[in-house]
């Protein structure tokens, strides 16, 4: 029998797993997320339509991305050849009759309340990746923009509250930060050339200058 005077700490199962991801973050990430500015964050991904029409290689199309205002992350699953259990102190429901003793005695004293329950295992990982070329919104923009050609007739842009508005309604569907958004606008010369209408897909009301109209 032991002779230990300091209780044991009971481990127990939960017979209703929970559902849980584990997001192991880079360094920079996670300073950022510490710090008294902390930014929203969002998850990104290309719309149905678009995986229909930028690739037919599954592996290229089921992503998402972690994206900061300013740089944006691969989101992967990686298996763990260890399991992860996810514990936490018990409620004090745990009853002894409802317990059995693994190498000890029924009179050993056990604190019920310092018991730890697994609430959940985890057999993968999710990690935060940045390949070396980086991300670009230029590809999206490219197939997403129509081009605007000099044959078009000329139309008047919109006020720039509402341009502001399309902008960033364009943005959420480009799977990269805000900032790279921005500089994937600004290389492609984009701009917002009219107001459509509520139905109507929000890239086609902005057009992207073909390269005849930029060499005029």
């Amino acid at each position: 029998m032991s002779t230990q005077s300091a209780s044991s700490i009971l481990f127990t199962h939960s017979s209703r797993q929970q559902g849980f991801k584990l997001l192991e973050l880079p360094a920079e990430l996670a300073d950022l997320l510490t710090s008294k500015e902390a930014p929203t964050l969002e998850l990104k991904s290309l719309t149905p339509q678009q995986t229909t029409t930028t690739t037919t290689d599954p592996e290229n199309r089921e992503y998402v991305n972690l994206c900061t205002p300013t740089k944006t992350y691969l989101v992967r699953q990686v298996q763990s050849s260890n399991s992860i259990h996810i514990i936490r102190p018990s409620d004090s429901g745990v009853q002894r009759g409802d317990i059995n003793i693994v190498g000890g005695d029924e009179d050993d004293g056990l604190n019920l309340v310092e018991t730890m329950t697994a609430i959940a295992k985890c057999g993968s990982t999710l990690e935060l990746h940045t390949p070396p070329e980086g991300f670009s919104a230029v590809p999206v923009l490219e197939r997403i923009l129509p081009v605007y050609d000099e044959v078009e007739e000329a139309e008047q842009q919109v006020e720039v509250e509402e341009r502001g508005d399309v902008i960033r309604r364009v943005f959420a569907d480009v799977p990269v930060s805000r900032a790279q958004c921005e500089a994937g606008w600004v290389e492609l010369c984009a701009f917002v050339l009219r107001r459509g209408s509520s139905g109507e897909d929000v890239a086609g009301w902005c057009r992207r200058p073909s390269a005849r109209v930029k060499l005029n």
